[in-house]
């Protein structure tokens, strides 16, 4: 509805002052924001017309003439929005006066009420005191108490539902049963105020997002729910929140990053054929997130009745949840470079952490359309210091998951206990120490173990590999002169780490839950402008970045690991596994599409890509080192567990080393 206006345009009225030094003031968010009177909406019109008027150092006659203002806690400012598109200041200049809790600390607090008649004088100070009583712009507790007893009847004093102005850019409107009627109204207080060009002004904007506490949608009063999609008439899309809700902040207003969405799944209405439209994208979250969607569904039929009788065009809802606070440690690492971009693609908020600050640098630098507030980085220069991660997980907001993916990989047998054992395994025990004493609030720990900590020399041929399986060695061969391999020395910090972990649990029993992943060889695609060179490709893709540069052309190296997983699966296990909370705690999930041989890669690259096709090995003899043994795969392997619990849908070896082939397309040598 458009705001009624002046013919006269008071910007031109030489004895206005100027309110421009205040508009700036409408966008902050701290205690010195520009607040209207929230009490309007609930005096008597002629009360209202009084207090307006005695604002001014005196009376205006007409109403519609302004002089100039004292110095006082009342300033002038444009009415930001009058409901026609695109328009953001009215051009003839209708204006409002608005309370300025910043020039409280430089006037008194009766100075700008002097010429307020008795009555709205002492309404007036009453509400100025208690708005800026907390000076932090969130409610106390004594004033939650307040609030909850005018609601529940026990107190006739009526308590502001905001302790700030609702700032329709960046907030969100979070809505529990108990008190929807007077959120939605208080958030659109400026509703019937008069104008200071003497108008009844009515301001209609719509909320952009408005979420909505979970239970209210298992409310069975059919009345309720139709008089709450009356009031959602002047809103945007409305989320369900599952899960757990978010606190109570500020009466209701909430930071507009502390949601996420869980699904893509939307219900939209569509006003020509009078019925709600599913669409569906993607499903993922957890079963209680289905069991919101399917309650949705039965809502659609009541809503639809009460869109159709208001006669409203637009309308969607969804599924979200309380933003999650993500650390993943190993940042620049392979894995976990492909896990920040999907659990930032999933909503969540990321903190990772990396050795230096180039690798900081270099983190944020390829994702320069995240806002920092959604990846932070953290450097964490020794992970084999049992304190490493101390500082870490401080954050704020708290963090609610860890995902411990930094552990060394590679084959050197350069000091193994300094470089592989050390930091595999002070690193697992250091993360989930650091969580159990200075992040209470984390819920959940995944960290990224290996096929080598499953691996068995001594496991008959033929046989399958599961979760079930264990790596025997000990700490004593792997440091031993006798044995000194690079890959006895990394199988066996893939197993101590994973062992410790597990004694830890059992032995301190923390508040969070722990699930292991157990990935296989990891070939795939690498994030852009994740490597500066090919030198820096990880170890388990140099094979394909090797025979690609023909380095393999006179003969096939032999295979050596029996499985193989796509990057993109393997991150995706890990952020299932994470989301589904309780649900995989003390599990651990073999990662694996299957066996593979080293001819097969050769085989794939000369059919995807027939102009490298000269650099690689040809004929049975050359292939021969790369084949399968005789008979067939070696091992058997059992995925049913990532399978089912996870939802996983394993890649193709094909469509793994053909992207990988791909994304290292343009990497400086």
């Amino acid at each position: 509805m458009q705001q009624e206006s002046n013919t006269k345009n008071i910007m031109n009225n030489p004895t206005v002052a100027d309110p421009t030094p205040h508009t700036s003031r409408r966008n902050q968010t701290t205690a010195n924001a520009a607040i209207t009177f929230p009490l309007f909406p609930f005096l008597p019109a002629e009360l209202r017309h009084q207090i307006w008027q005695s604002a001014l150092p005196e009376p205006t006659h007409p109403p519609s003439a302004l002089l100039p203002h004292r110095k006082g806690c009342w300033v002038a400012e444009p009415i930001p929005y009058t409901g026609e598109p695109g328009q953001v200041n009215d051009p003839n200049g209708n204006y409002e006066i608005v309370f300025d809790m910043s020039l409280l600390d430089h006037v008194q607090i009766h100075t700008p009420l002097l010429h307020v008649n008795s009555e709205s004088r002492a309404i007036a100070q009453k509400w100025a005191r208690r708005i800026s009583a907390p000076r932090t712009n969130r409610l106390n507790e004594q004033q939650q108490t307040q609030a909850q007893m005018c609601q529940d009847g026990h107190s006739s004093e009526y308590i502001p539902p905001f302790s700030r102005q609702f700032d329709i850019d960046s907030d969100f409107l979070y809505l529990v049963p108990d008190n929807i009627v007077d959120l939605i109204l208080g958030a659109g207080d400026r509703l019937e105020q008069p104008d200071m060009n003497g108008k009844a002004a009515r301001v209609v904007f719509s909320l952009p997002l408005v979420v909505v506490s979970e239970e209210v949608i298992w409310l069975e009063d059919e009345a309720l729910v139709e008089e709450i999609m009356e009031l959602f008439s002047i809103m945007g899309p409305v989320y369900i929140v599952v899960g757990e809700q978010p606190k109570w902040k500020e009466g209701g207003v909430q930071r507009w990053w502390d949601v996420e969405l869980v699904s893509r799944r939307a219900f939209v209405w569509q006003w020509m054929e009078s019925r709600f439209v599913e669409t569906v994208e993607e499903r993922f979250g957890s079963d209680e997130v289905h069991e919101v969607h399917e309650r949705i569904v039965q809502w659609c039929e009541w809503m639809g009745r009460v869109l159709t009788k208001i006669n409203r065009t637009r309308f969607e809802m969804g599924v979200v949840r309380k933003m999650s606070q993500i650390l993943i440690t190993g940042g620049t690492g392979f894995l976990a470079s492909t896990l920040i971009d999907i659990l930032l693609s999933r909503g969540h908020n990321i903190i990772t952490t990396v050795r230096s600050a180039e690798k900081a640098s270099q983190v944020q630098s390829i994702r320069p359309d995240i806002p920092p507030h959604r990846l932070v980085v953290k450097i964490v220069p020794d992970i084999s210091l049992l304190s490493a991660f101390d500082s870490a997980v401080v954050n704020d907001p708290p963090l609610t998951g860890v995902i411990h993916t930094a552990s060394p990989f590679h084959y050197s047998i350069d000091n193994i206990k300094k470089n592989m054992l050390d930091p595999a395994v002070n690193g697992t025990i250091g993360i989930l120490s650091s969580v159990q004493k200075y992040a209470p609030t984390v819920k959940k720990v995944v960290i990224t173990s290996s096929f080598a900590a499953m691996w068995n020399p001594h496991k008959p041929a033929g046989s399958k590999y599961s979760e079930k399986d264990w790596n025997t060695v000990s700490w004593e061969e792997a440091v031993s002169p006798a044995n000194a391999q690079g890959q006895a020395g990394y199988r066996t910090s893939k197993a101590l780490a994973e062992r410790e972990a597990w004694k830890f649990m059992e032995r301190e029993k923390p508040g969070f839950g722990l699930t292991v992943m157990n990935p296989s060889l990891i070939f795939g695609p690498v994030v852009p402008g994740s490597l500066r060179n090919l030198g820096e490709v990880n170890t388990s893709n140099t094979r394909i970045r090797d025979f690609v540069a023909g380095k393999f052309k006179e003969r096939c190296p032999a295979t050596g690991s029996a499985f193989w997983v796509d990057v993109r699966d393997a991150a995706m296990a890990h952020a299932v596994a994470l989301e589904k909370g309780e649900m995989t705690d003390g599990k651990r999930y073999f990662l694996t599409a299957g066996g593979f041989c080293n001819r097969e890669i050769v085989e794939v690259l000369g059919e995807e890509f027939p102009e490298i096709k000269g650099g690689l090995p040809e004929g049975e003899e050359a292939l021969r080192d790369g084949e399968y043994p005789e008979g067939g795969p070696k091992y058997g392997f059992d995925n049913s567990a990532s399978v089912g619990d996870l939802g996983l849908v394993y890649r193709g070896l094909r469509e793994s080393v053909r992207d990988t082939v791909v994304s290292l397309r343009g990497v400086p040598e």
